[in-house]
């Protein structure tokens, strides 16, 4: 299908006026939209579409209403198997993508789901590009109807954006012969994380460890607790978060004789992460590679390192790309790596501060809201200008 080129081959972004739909159900959560209206500010004509609602972290998340938001405007459809997101629909989805007739469809969905199929199928009824996004970083089965989704969409997508570098290398396995870029989903805005001195400078010793997420087998946490255990210095751990794996960490903590220095906390709002982020020492991603799961990015590992707080992390999945050499990396379930990186940080209070450093000019670098926008755009101006 040939498609006609809908940017100049130069010229400033702010003349181009490209219409560029969006599909997103994750674009719910208020500070995802940032990237949307970093968009808007490059000059793109950006229509966000959204479900009604959204379950995130165990409540349900309305979507704002329709409208103008920073220059992106707002489509929200009526949503059915919410939270399921392979098999969820947005109703009316082809009517508004084909009333709205852009340059480029951009579905954030998995190829194998049912939404993917309605966008990419509308973008080639207008005979538009269409793009979509992946996060799967391990080869494996879907329940029918979904390897059908799958197989249509990464045959009639021309262009795929995959949030780990392993995504693009599943995408070929399972037949995909488009053009991929590694570009994670969303940054971080660093007017929200940033170094706290006041809270710094005011923290408790001993030395404060950290986990922030969800509570899954798979995350690691348990190999974190048997491992604080070994450490020879006066410590806290903070685990934030909530899942099914609690009680069970509970339990393991108290017949490790932790229950004194570790302590269990809630999820807390999005708005409280930066200043409990602040509150530690260093933040540990102890994520463990399974049979049908690895860490397709850790997100909190950026939040942190734009706090300047140090990061470990294990070798699974991503990791080792996000932290890169700003922050320490042990191989899963080597408990003598991760001891040492928790008495060098506990030790060397200037290698602990440069490490910070190092981290939030990485997250500058490549992790912002505004970076991670600049790099769509430019991948949008590759495939609207025929660039092959």
């Amino acid at each position: 299908m040939n498609y006609k080129p809908a940017f100049r081959s130069s010229g400033p972004a702010e003349s181009d006026g490209v219409k560029i739909v969006i599909v997103s159900h994750s674009a719910v959560v208020q500070w995802y939209r940032e990237k949307y209206h970093a968009l808007a500010g490059l000059g793109c004509e950006i229509h966000l579409i959204l479900p009604r609602g959204w379950p995130e972290g165990g409540r349900w998340l309305a979507a704002p209403p329709p409208g103008e938001e920073n220059g992106v405007r707002i489509h929200v459809l009526p949503v059915r198997l919410a939270g399921r997101l392979g098999w969820f629909s947005l109703a009316g989805l082809g009517r508004l993508i084909r009333s709205l007739d852009p340059d480029l469809v951009h579905v954030e969905e998995e190829p194998y789901s049912l939404t993917c199929w309605q966008s990419v199928g509308q973008a080639r009824r207008l005979r538009k590009p269409a793009v979509f996004f992946t996060w799967e970083n391990i080869l494996r089965g879907y329940k029918p109807p979904l390897p059908w989704f799958d197989a249509a969409n990464l045959k009639r997508a021309g262009w795929a954006i995959a949030g780990n570098r392993e995504g693009v290398e599943v995408l070929r396995r399972r037949g995909f012969g488009g053009k991929a870029e590694v570009i994670p989903q969303y940054g971080v805005n660093l007017d929200h994380f940033h170094p706290m001195p006041e809270i710094k400078e005011a923290r408790e010793e001993p030395f404060t460890l950290g986990y922030v997420g969800r509570l899954l087998p798979e995350k690691g946490i348990a190999f974190l607790l048997k491992t604080c255990a070994k450490l020879n210095f006066p410590f806290k751990l903070w685990i934030v978060g909530s899942g099914p794996a609690e009680m069970d960490l509970r339990r393991l903590a108290e017949s490790l004789n932790l229950q004194r220095v570790v302590f269990f906390e809630s999820a807390v709002a999005h708005e409280q992460v930066p200043a409990l982020l602040n509150r530690l020492h260093a933040l540990v991603l102890p994520s463990e590679t399974w049979p049908v799961w690895k860490e397709q990015f850790g997100r909190i590992l950026i939040e942190a390192m734009a706090c300047e707080v140090p990061v470990i992390g294990s070798d699974s999945g991503e990791i080792p790309q996000v932290v890169g050499t700003a922050g320490l990396i042990f191989t899963e379930g080597r408990e003598d790596q991760l001891l040492r990186f928790c008495n060098r940080l506990q030790d060397d209070k200037l290698f602990a501060a440069d490490l910070g450093r190092r981290g939030r000019e990485r997250v500058q670098a490549l992790f912002t809201q505004e970076r991670i926008a600049e790099r769509t755009y430019a991948f949008y101006q590759d495939i609207l200008s025929g660039k092959p």
